[in-house]
C-alpha cells in the first residue's frame, strides 16, 4: 500500500512537473516568436519598397517637369535668336563707315551710307531723310515740345 501511494505521488509529481515544463516551453516559444526578426524584417522591407517606389515616382515627376521647362526655354531662345527675328522681317542697321549700330534716327543723318543685315543677306542703303517719332511712352504734349525744340 505504501508503495502504491508513493507510486501515485511520483506519477502526480512527474505529471505536474511535465505540465509545468509544457507551460514554460509554450511561454518561451511565444517569447522567441516575438523576438523573431522575420515578421519585423518583412514589414520593414515592405516599407522600404514603398519608399523607394515613391522616391522613383517623385524623381520621374521632377525630371519630366525639368524637361518641359527646358523645352519651353529652348523655344523662347529659338524665337529670340537674331536670325529668327530677321526672318520675321526685321533688319539690323549699322553705319557702313563705322560699323556702329543705328538704334535711333538721331544716330544717323541724310547722306550717310548704312548697311542693313537681313535674314538672307545685306543691303547697302543711303539715308535720304530722317524723321523722329515721339519717344515711346511720351504724351502728345511732350511730343509737341520735343518737336519744337
Amino acid at each position: 500500500a505504501r508503495a502504491d501511494e508513493l507510486r501515485d505521488r511520483l506519477r502526480r509529481a512527474v505529471g505536474e512537473s511535465a505540465a509545468e515544463h509544457r507551460l514554460r516551453t509554450g511561454h518561451l516559444r511565444r517569447h522567441l516568436l516575438r523576438l523573431d526578426p522575420t515578421d519585423s524584417l518583412a514589414l520593414r522591407q515592405a516599407d522600404l519598397r514603398r519608399l523607394l517606389d515613391r522616391s522613383a515616382r517623385s524623381q520621374r515627376s521632377r525630371l519630366e517637369a525639368a524637361r518641359s521647362d527646358l523645352g519651353l526655354q529652348r523655344g523662347l531662345l529659338r524665337a529670340l535668336q537674331p536670325t529668327a527675328v530677321l526672318g520675321r522681317g526685321y533688319a539690323v542697321l549699322a553705319d557702313a563707315e563705322t560699323g556702329l549700330p543705328v538704334p535711333e534716327v538721331g544716330t544717323t543723318s541724310p547722306g550717310r551710307l548704312l548697311r542693313a543685315e537681313l535674314a538672307d543677306g545685306t543691303i547697302a542703303a543711303r539715308v535720304e531723310t530722317t524723321e523722329a517719332k515721339a519717344p515711346l511712352g511720351a504724351t502728345s504734349s511732350a511730343a509737341a515740345t520735343a518737336a519744337s525744340a
